[in-house]
């Protein structure tokens, strides 16, 4: 699927892929799935992974960096979890502080 753009004689950026064509046979690229579905980095980046798993030839090592990201999910809801059940505990600040230092990045 490619974007809407202004200029139809224009050629997207979707119809080229750097670095291999594991993702130009989906109905939708994970760039633009992400995207439009407004998922945070580390989202989009399972997404990625789960996608292209069994399409490069490494398929245990990607699905491993989707673990990693689910991984990196789980703890940071697990922090947040925390946060919320004991905001007298000193370690909340640092987590306030984390939030607020990555909540433009994530």
């Amino acid at each position: 699927m490619v974007p809407n753009t202004k200029d139809a004689t224009k050629e997207s950026a979707f119809d080229t892929q750097v670095g291999g064509s594991h993702y130009k046979h989906f109905a939708i690229q994970p760039t633009e799935f992400s995207y439009r579905n407004k998922l945070n980095n580390i989202q989009s980046n399972v997404v990625k992974y789960i996608c292209r798993y069994n399409l490069k030839g490494t398929p245990l090592k990607d699905l491993n960096k989707a673990k990693h990201f689910i991984d990196l999910l789980i703890e940071l809801e697990e922090l947040d979890e925390y946060a919320c059940s004991d905001a007298t505990h000193p370690q909340t600040t640092e987590i306030a502080e984390f939030d607020t230092y990555y909540a433009h990045k994530l």
